[in-house]
Order: C-alpha cells, then sequence, then structure tokens
C-alpha cells in the first residue's frame, strides 16, 4: 500500500453505552521525515502509515500520530448526528500548520524552532544513539505525548535529559525558552492517560 500523509479518521459519538460512528475527516500527520529525522521506514501498514525499523522510532512516531489525533478531534463536534468543525477551527494540511494550531504563531514559533534546534544540538553531545535523541526530541517538541509514558521512571529520565539541556542554556535562552521548559517539566509530573481505568 502507498503511503500517504493523510487518513480519515472516524468520529463517534456515545449513545446509550455504545458508540455510533458519525462521520469521518481528513487528517493530515507528519512522519519522522517531516520533523527533520532519519528513520527507516520497512513497510507501510493497511492503514498507510509508516512503519519504523527501529522500535523507539517507531514509538515517537505513534505518539506523535496520537497527539495529532487529539489535535484534529478537539476541533470537533457532532451537531444533529454529523461531525462538524468547531467555528472558527480548521485541521491542518501541514505540519507547520499543525505547530501553529498548538498555539505556535508568529515569534512563539519562532521560538519553539530556535529551542528544538538547541535542543537536537544537545542530545547530539549525548552519545546516545540516533533512536534515542529522536524519541527524546519527540518528546520535547510535543509535550502531551509524554502523558503516554506510563512508567514513571521513564518519564523522569525524560526530565534527566531536560535538565542536562538546561545546564547548556545562556541566560538569555534560560528566559526565551522558559514556558516552553516549564510545560516540558509538568509533563513529567502528569499522570499517564494509559492508567485512567476508563482507557
Amino acid at each position: 500500500m502507498k503511503m500517504s500523509n493523510k487518513f480519515d479518521m472516524v468520529v463517534s459519538e456515545k449513545v446509550n453505552g455504545k458508540y455510533a460512528p458519525r462521520g469521518s475527516v481528513a487528517v493530515f500527520y507528519p512522519t519522522l521525515a517531516d520533523i527533520g529525522f532519519t528513520a527507516e521506514v520497512k513497510e507501510v501498514s493497511e492503514e498507510g502509515f509508516p512503519v519504523y525499523a527501529d522500535d523507539l522510532a517507531q514509538f515517537t512516531f505513534d505518539a506523535v500520530l496520537a497527539a495529532t489525533k487529539a489535535n484534529a478531534r478537539n476541533k470537533l463536534e457532532i451537531v444533529a448526528g454529523k461531525v462538524q468543525l468547531k467555528e472558527g477551527c480548521s485541521i491542518p494540511e501541514t505540519t507547520e500548520q499543525l505547530l501553529e494550531s498548538g498555539g505556535n504563531t508568529g515569534a512563539a514559533l519562532a521560538i519553539n524552532r530556535e529551542f528544538l534546534a538547541a535542543a537536537k544540538a544537545f542530545l547530539a553531545t549525548t552519545g546516545k544513539s540516533v533512536a534515542i535523541q529522536t524519541a527524546v526530541l519527540g518528546f520535547f517538541r510535543q509535550t502531551d505525548t509524554i502523558g503516554l509514558v506510563e512508567d514513571t521512571a521513564k518519564r523522569e529520565k525524560i526530565r534527566g535529559y531536560l535538565q542536562d539541556f538546561i545546564g547548556t542554556l545562556s541566560d538569555e535562552q534560560l528566559a526565551k525558552f522558559a514556558k516552553r521548559i516549564e510545560a516540558i517539566d509538568n509533563a513529567c509530573d502528569a499522570v499517564s492517560a494509559l492508567d485512567d481505568e476508563n482507557f
């Protein structure tokens, strides 16, 4: 099957304890290559998604895909039994639009890019494998995916990378990246969404 950067996401509504489909929307998703990483794609799934040769790369992609789906769902609503976009909302068509839809516009988007570039440069000095560097940067990029990590010890490792990264920053960079750093640190404290008994 040919890989596409879009998929049809079915949206359902819970009625009398059961989920009933109310329509579908086309949703763009970024591959690891789209967000600046080199990772081998060994095959394409039946759904058209890339399947990566490396487990960490696959984990990172799965987390990004989950965040992308959540982003789209937050912009949809069901009215009179049909799914539709909330007023003033749109589904991102590119990686840049996806980042902007998360609140990164104008100067904030530029700061986010600078933060990720600095983090990528730092991770390259850690001596860790490219796969691990890719995974950690993926968490830094999409902080809500940290909440998908069930193991508290692993979330603390992510925090450890963040703290080591902070130690390499200038006072100017610390001030500029403060909100981003705080968001990642708070995400490391969050209870995993997969621990929810209703998951």
